[in-house]
């Protein structure tokens, strides 16, 4: 699977592709990441998360400012994070955010995507948790390639309504349980 995913990637730049993907590392500067937040706010229509582990309450007010200017926000929380995620699953359910646990067919939905206008997405190893950002080291990836987000839209879609899918893989990535084993 790495090697069609990778061969996939290597057409799409061949061809000349006007893909953009950008990587950083996040800040251990201090309890924010600028980065995400500018992220998040960029979205004028649409926001789509599945994420870990949130305790970030500006990510949080974030969403829900979002939110409050008519932008549909939607987040997947993990079900198994229910003490960590409660706060902000409490907050952005009573602002009106469309908030879910994750699917109890997965111990963990270790996912951290945020999708933006469904033409940009952000893949991150680290949670929206801030009391970690001065001590672990963590990155996010950014992209805009049609395949990577329609990939990451659909599992999301699927989580959020709690059907079962089969995910495709994205030129870039390798989605669990069914790719990365392969």
């Amino acid at each position: 699977m790495l090697r069609k995913a990778l061969t996939r990637a290597a057409v799409a730049l061949a061809a000349g592709s006007a893909i953009a993907v950008a990587a950083f590392a996040f800040s251990q500067a201090g309890t924010s990441q600028p980065a995400i937040y500018d992220f998040i706010n960029s979205a004028t229509s649409k926001l789509d998360m599945t994420m870990y582990e949130l305790e970030d309450t500006t990510a949080v007010n974030d969403l829900v400012a979002l939110e409050k200017k008519g932008v549909t926000v939607r987040v997947v929380l993990d079900r198994q994070h229910k003490s960590e995620d409660n706060a902000a699953y409490t907050t952005l359910t009573n602002a009106g955010v469309g908030v879910v646990w994750s699917s109890s067919s997965y111990v963990y939905t270790h996912q951290k995507t945020i999708t933006v206008d469904g033409t940009k997405s952000l893949v991150l190893t680290g949670n929206l948790t801030s009391q970690y950002y001065t001590t672990s080291r963590d990155y996010g990836v950014f992209t805009d390639d049609s395949r990577d987000f329609a990939a990451i839209e659909k599992v999301f879609d699927a989580d959020y309504a709690g059907t079962a899918i089969t995910p495709t893989d994205g030129d870039h990535l390798l989605l669990s349980p069914t790719a990365s084993r392969s």
